[in-house]
């Protein structure tokens, strides 16, 4: 099921959804690219949506997450690069997530 290019990736979070879960969650409601400053508001709003505690440092939290599964980051550990860089503290979900998570 290919996922037409411009809409939303359709998964909804749970109170157990991981933060990486809520950090593509995030992204999809920006519209799949945004500077990380307007990401973290967004992840802060889905935790209190999820009725969750916000974690401490959670700014750097979604930043760690973000480098982990970015291919060009020197902090890329996992076999999935869920995101790519497009500037300076600016990221995308990559196509090919969309497609398998549609």
């Amino acid at each position: 099921n290919k996922q037409p290019k411009g809409q939303s990736m359709t998964f909804h979070l749970t109170a157990e959804s991981t933060m990486i879960e809520i950090v593509l969650k995030a992204f999809d409601q920006l519209g799949g690219k945004a500077k990380l400053g307007n990401v973290y508001p967004v992840v802060e709003n889905l935790f209190r949506e999820l009725g969750r505690e916000i974690p401490a440092r959670l700014d750097e939290q979604v930043r760690q997450t973000i480098y982990l599964h970015c291919s060009g980051s020197p902090n890329f550990l996992t076999n999935k690069a869920l995101f790519e860089s497009i500037g300076y503290g600016e990221y995308r979900v990559r196509r090919p997530t969309l497609d398998e998570l549609a």
